[in-house]
């Protein structure tokens, strides 16, 4: 979850890029359920005041975007920052990872994309292991109970862990939200591979 910078020299990094629309929709959830102290302290003043209203809502009647998920990203302003947010976000890393593959750089960087690891869960790990020089031998089974298995059993709203499947966007964006994000982050979006 952190940005991918290079500070340490014959480093591994790991890469994991998600579709910056399912970040959108899950980085709101998160806002939401944390609730109004934390939305007044770290959202810009611009996107802050509809956010508000909606997690009282939200806190309120945690099954809210169940029944109406055009609310979930119904505010232009809160959009366009998501949207910004993930773009800084992929050009950061995208540079970073492209720096970090230069000869000249004594580290390595891997690439994984959240949908891979989805449809693709063992294959994906035993890369990584091996990319850590680790023997996939050793690892401990995938499961529910370490979170290494993708997504659970159940969606819970007001969890951490809400739900973690891959295209939940398509449920929560509109044309108008959808027309935000590209303008802002399209660009990133097509460059990242993820197309509308």
């Amino acid at each position: 979850p952190s940005d991918l910078l290079y500070w340490m020299p014959d480093a591994r990094y790991i890469w994991i890029l998600r579709d910056g629309r399912d970040v959108a929709v899950s980085w709101t959830f998160h806002q939401l359920r944390k609730g109004a102290e934390v939305i007044e302290r770290s959202i810009p003043p611009e996107a802050r005041e509809s956010l508000l209203l909606l997690s009282r809502r939200f806190l309120e009647v945690p099954p809210l975007f169940e029944d109406q998920p055009e609310l979930l990203l119904s505010d232009e302003a809160w959009v366009r920052h998501v949207a910004a947010t993930w773009d800084r976000r992929f050009r950061s890393d995208s540079g970073a990872a492209h720096y970090i593959d230069t000869p000249d750089v004594p580290a390595r960087v891997m690439r994984v994309r959240y949908e891979d690891l989805h449809a693709r869960t063992e294959k994906c790990r035993r890369e990584l292991l091996k990319f850590l020089d680790l023997d996939p031998a050793d690892a401990r089974p995938i499961s529910e109970d370490s979170y290494t298995s993708p997504g659970y059993k159940t969606a819970n709203p007001l969890s951490y862990r809400r739900k973690g499947i891959v295209g939940d966007w398509q449920r929560y964006f509109t044309p108008e939200s959808k027309n935000w994000f590209a303008q802002v982050a399209g660009d990133s979006l097509q460059q990242a591979g993820y197309a509308w």
